[in-house]
């Protein structure tokens, strides 16, 4: 069984179905079932994801010692997920809000409390306890800044997803890319070519692959070793219902897949199957598809 480690931001999700963007002002809105609760962030969304691949997840995280996050707690013990490493200082419980229309679109609220002061110290975990990881996995959030930069120390496998990417040299994420042995980022905010601008990150920072995804264009995949580009359409499995977490999963598949042992392009194809398939349900957290779903599409659509 392949062992995971996530390091990441867990908080409560709270959906909204809205009608389109702008959101046109209302006093009061009736939106019957159009708002659902859900444990989110990334570490919950890839730990959970992981989980439905049958993989062994542990996580590091920071949380509160509020009800909200007794809540996150319970589920994750009742995913199967270790919380041994979740540490309690927080002020309270982040919060995300998400409003989202039947297009797609999406607009996040994200209040994470004071989680941007913390840091999480490469000694919560000594040399033992990372050398039974196959790979782990970070948010690109300041707390990791020292942990990925131990575990690249450790040789380790370190992944990361930046989110939106506006420059080769983006401040935020400029020390999350040079740790990084797989790197994704959405092409959001790419500036000029595509192709031009993931090569130039692969110059600079030397990730062994890079994978940027392109929302229902799919996604874009860079090898290091074989120095080439592969564009991967995104397969129509379930009509969407809300997009958020598609990232989250994208990155999660390709890793499972890839560590079993597929190649980069196989694994990032099986991930777009996974992630299209997991779209189809409302939340970040659910909807994800096992590994017997994902190879009956792949032998179908291949």
């Amino acid at each position: 069984m392949t062992k995971i480690l996530v390091s990441a931001a867990l908080c409560i999700d709270i959906s909204v179905k809205v009608k389109g963007f702008p959101v046109k002002y209302e006093p009061i809105e009736v939106n019957s079932f159009g708002i659902s609760s859900v444990i989110g962030g990334v570490c919950a969304n890839v730990s959970k994801a992981f989980k439905t691949l049958e993989d062994h997840v542990d996580v590091i995280s920071l949380l509160s010692d509020d009800d909200e996050s007794q809540r996150i707690r319970s589920f994750l013990n009742k995913e199967g997920i270790g919380t041994y490493y979740i540490d309690d200082s927080l002020k309270a419980t982040p919060h995300s809000v998400i409003l989202y229309d039947k297009s797609g679109k999406r607009l996040i609220e994200s209040d994470m409390k004071n989680i941007y002061e913390k840091s999480i110290s490469p000694e919560v975990l000594n040399t033992k306890d990372i050398d039974q990881y196959d790979a782990i996995v970070f948010g690109n959030f300041s707390f990791n800044y020292e942990l990925i930069k131990e575990c690249r120390k450790r040789n380790k496998l370190t992944v990361c997803d930046v989110q939106v990417l506006d420059s080769i040299n983006n401040e935020k994420n400029k020390n999350f890319m040079k740790y990084t042995d797989i790197l994704f980022f959405s092409d959001e905010k790419v500036p000029g070519d595509l192709e031009s601008f993931i090569r130039a990150v692969a110059e600079k920072y030397n990730n062994k692959i890079i994978i940027v995804g392109r929302g229902k264009e799919g996604a874009a995949l860079y090898v290091n070793e074989e120095n080439r580009l592969y564009m991967v359409e995104a397969p129509d499995i379930r009509p969407v219902v809300n997009t958020v977490g598609a990232g989250d999963a994208l990155c999660t598949a390709f890793v499972h897949y890839y560590l079993k042992g597929d190649k980069p392009l196989d694994a990032l194809k099986k991930a777009e199957i996974f992630a299209s398939y997991k779209i189809g349900e409302n939340g970040a957290s659910v909807g994800f598809p096992n590994e017997s779903i994902v190879e009956n599409y792949y032998r179908v659509l291949k």
